[in-house]
C-alpha cells in the first residue's frame, strides 16, 4: 500500500494558471517544477525508482506522481492543471509502479525514435 505526499516545502508550489497568460509559458514553468521535485526525490528518496514519474488518465488530463521510495511505496502527488488524483494510488503496490515506470519507459522509446527512411 502507498502513502502519498504533498511536495516539500523545500521545491515550493508549482507555478500557478493565470487566465489569459501564455500556455507556453506555463507549460515550460511547470515541466521545470516537476524536474526539481524529481531531483529533489531522487536525492531524498530510495531506491533505483526514485525521481520516476508515473501517472494515471483521469478526466480530460492526468493524475501525476513522483516516486519517492518503493520499500515502503511512497509517491508526491503533482498537483499541477487540475490537480487530479487516481483514486487508487494508495493502493498502489511496488509491483504497480515497476510496471507503470516500464510502460512509460518503453512508450517513450516508441515515439521518440527516428522514423525509418525509405530506401529506393
Amino acid at each position: 500500500m502507498a502513502t502519498i505526499y504533498a511536495p516539500p516545502k523545500e521545491v515550493g508550489n508549482p507555478p500557478q494558471f493565470e487566465p489569459g497568460g501564455d500556455f507556453r509559458k506555463r507549460m515550460k514553468d511547470e515541466e521545470a517544477w516537476v524536474a526539481e521535485l524529481a531531483a529533489w526525490a531522487k536525492q531524498n528518496g530510495n531506491g533505483s525508482e526514485a525521481g520516476e514519474e508515473i501517472r494515471f488518465p483521469v478526466g480530460d488530463g492526468y493524475a501525476r506522481y513522483i516516486v519517492l521510495s518503493m520499500r515502503p511505496v511512497k509517491l508526491i502527488h503533482i498537483p499541477t492543471f487540475d490537480a487530479y488524483s487516481f483514486q487508487y494510488a494508495n493502493r498502489l503496490t511496488a509491483a504497480d509502479i515497476r510496471e507503470k515506470i516500464r510502460s512509460a519507459r518503453a512508450m517513450r522509446k516508441l515515439f521518440s525514435s527516428k522514423p525509418l527512411e525509405a530506401t529506393a
